[in-house]
């Protein structure tokens, strides 16, 4: 394919809507195996079908090339994004016509309007790739490119589990990083389990200190998981607002230090801040049942604690001990002695 233009063509950088990312694990082989982010950036491109505009007969449906890492080294700010680095960045964009009706010469008639769907792509090759978009328009994109690169790319969504978030949890107790991710609150969360005093799903927004919270905690304790959080991050040299849920990221972009910078950076920083959170996630997954799990005892100490606090926690489920106690391959009796 012939070389072809940015979709940002001036020097400056937008973006339009949330900082809301899907994170997919990629693995790639035969034609996108490459010695370094240019060879396979140039590969990549060569297989993209340029956007163009279509028709009602044909709507469009192509890509156009974002090249950050070249709007950062124009900027003379690259070296502070490493991640970016190693990022290759594209829109997809859709065309969607729908026949109108409209007033022309004294009389209603059907034409055509068209519609714009558009998803932003950064690769953060070869490991990640996050998609930016409707949830909708995220799907178009994640079969689109599967289907272009059918021989070459894995694509697999990296699902956020309670699991996960219970072991972010247990790192921010212990005051430990988690795998290069850096905790410093968490503030909203989100609960799901069998219907209690507090509901069968507990939302506790804009806490001080979550794991103070008598819904949070009781909830951990009877076996309630959590199916999303939020809270606050270090990160390089500031602090990132990010809201965690399953199949998503939602970095605030009014929130932390992030607010502060330019459309670019913030891109970039948000780029930076997956990179570390779906490593940090690859890792959790492969590491031995005794430190991919809190023990019973952590769970012990959150109970200890809400009574010392004069938290409203009755009572704490054996089913949760007995369960973390399995996970890690231990006996649960022994560990009691």
């Amino acid at each position: 394919m012939s070389e072809r233009g940015e979709s940002e063509s001036s020097a400056t950088f937008d973006y339009s809507g949330y900082l809301i990312f899907e994170p997919f694990q990629t693995k790639v082989q035969g034609r996108l195996e490459a010695d370094s982010i240019d060879e396979a950036k140039h590969e990549i491109d060569q297989h993209l079908p340029t956007f163009e505009r279509g028709t009602p007969e044909s709507p469009a449906n192509g890509f156009e090339i974002i090249d950050i890492r070249k709007k950062l080294e124009n900027s003379g700010i690259l070296n502070q994004y490493s991640e970016v680095k190693d990022t290759i960045s594209f829109k997809h964009i859709r065309e969607a016509f729908e026949l109108v009706e409209v007033y022309e010469d004294g009389e209603y008639v059907e034409a055509p309007t068209v519609s714009i769907n558009t998803v932003d792509v950064y690769w953060n090759y070869p490991d990640f790739i996050y998609l930016k978009g409707a949830k909708a328009d995220r799907e178009k994109t994640f079969s689109r490119l599967r289907n272009l690169f059918v021989d070459s790319l894995y694509m697999k969504k990296i699902s956020f589990d309670h699991e996960f978030f219970i072991w972010l949890f247990y790192k921010h107790y212990l005051d430990e990083e988690a795998e290069g991710v850096h905790i410093d609150q968490f503030h909203d969360v989100v609960l799901t389990g069998e219907s209690d005093e507090f509901g069968r799903e507990n939302k506790i927004m804009g806490s001080s200190d979550v794991l103070s919270s008598s819904t949070v905690l009781s909830g951990l304790l009877h076996g309630k998981e959590l199916t999303k959080i939020e809270g606050a991050f270090r990160h390089n040299t500031g602090t990132i607002i990010a809201s965690i849920s399953n199949e998503k990221v939602h970095i605030k972009s009014g929130s932390g230090s992030i607010a502060q910078k330019s459309s670019i950076e913030r891109i970039s920083t948000a780029i930076s801040f997956l990179t570390d959170l779906c490593r940090a996630h690859s890792t959790w997954t492969k590491l031995p049942p005794e430190d991919k799990y809190p023990p019973p005892q952590f769970f012990r100490e959150l109970y200890e604690d809400a009574l010392d606090q004069g938290t409203e926690v009755k009572s704490i489920s054996s089913d949760v001990l007995y369960k973390y106690a399995d996970l890690r391959d231990e006996d649960l009796n022994q560990t009691d002695e």
